[in-house]
């Protein structure tokens, strides 16, 4: 988003995840828009209804409201790439990401995509848990990129093995039952 951003400008590259898992970075906000709550309302932190009634007759306001601020102001765009607000126009080439940059860096919420069946879901996995929880092995985030880094080989492999696989029993097939026929002709 911007052509100074830290990330560019020091010895110390940020973690992957500092962009491509974060809904700030991506310009969609903290917590996608849902850090902070309607600004153009008064912040009280008071007793309450469950309809947002403040109970007490006496109380303190602790953030004034904004008047003419309806939205989170960490927000840049919405999920449709609409842009909300404007960004450093002070510098050339500085604007929000661009949905299709976007769709590419995006990375939020991969993690569930194993993890959600990961440890107690799978027997297989549920067993390999348990066995490094006996050996006293400690998965941290070298271990878990290792893990991840052979799964993804193995898994590569066994496609492109597969593959093989199915083309030479394929030219088996032809040459048994098409070629064969054609010289015993």
């Amino acid at each position: 988003m911007s052509p100074v951003q830290p990330h560019t400008i020091q010895k110390e590259a940020r973690s992957c995840e500092s962009c491509h898992a974060s809904s700030a970075a991506l310009g969609y906000g903290i917590n996608d828009g849902k850090y902070f709550g309607d600004p153009s309302k008064d912040l009280i932190v008071d007793l309450m209804t469950a309809e947002g009634d403040i109970i007490p007759q006496n109380y303190v306001v602790q953030k004034p409201k904004i008047e003419n601020l309806h939205m989170d102001w960490s927000r840049f765009v919405d999920e449709n790439g609409r842009q909300l607000q404007t960004v450093g126009h002070h510098f050339k080439l500085s604007e929000p990401l661009s949905n299709a940059v976007r769709k590419l860096i995006d990375r939020r919420s991969v993690c569930l995509s194993c993890h959600k069946i990961i440890p107690d879901k799978d027997l297989a996995v549920s067993l390999m848990a348990h066995v490094a929880q006996f050996a006293g092995y400690k998965i941290d985030r070298d271990a878990h990129d290792a893990i991840l880094s052979k799964n993804l080989l193995l898994v590569a492999w066994v496609q492109i093995l597969f593959i093989l696989f199915v083309l030479i029993v394929a030219i088996y097939l032809l040459y048994r039952f098409v070629l064969k026929k054609e010289r015993v002709k």
